[in-house]
């Protein structure tokens, strides 16, 4: 279960549930996948996360994981369900928000960590 702060944050990035609302999330978020789509993305996360926010970098590890969830953990993957649940406004293509590490999709547990157990009660 998320913890309800973090919980919190995920739902204002839904706004108002407008158009203009989801882009203006959809900006700062893709600059954040953008910014950590490198190999050293465990050397940037706490930088981006400092500068987007923990809503935005966590949907971005969210959208990550969801879409590598055949090779990780039921714990993780069970994370970004409930992150994924939670940001209703969202682009049909949320693949705009993936991290392209390249690196193996294991590594992913690695980085995101932290961030996880932080946010889960």
């Amino acid at each position: 279960m998320l913890d309800r702060t973090f919980a919190r944050e995920i739902k204002q990035t839904n706004g108002d549930y407008s158009r203009e609302a989801k882009f203006a999330f959809l900006r700062p978020a893709r600059a954040a996948a953008a910014e950590l789509s490198t190999p050293k993305v465990a050397e940037r996360l706490d930088g981006a996360i400092r500068k987007y926010g923990r809503a935005t970098v966590g949907i971005c590890l969210a959208v990550t994981i969801y879409y590598r969830r055949d090779r990780l953990s039921r714990k993780t993957v069970e994370w970004a369900e409930e992150v994924l649940k939670l940001w209703e406004n969202r682009p049909r293509d949320m693949l705009t928000l993936y991290i392209n590490d390249n690196l193996h999709p294991v590594r992913i547990e690695e980085y995101a960590r932290d961030l996880i157990k932080y946010t889960t009660e």
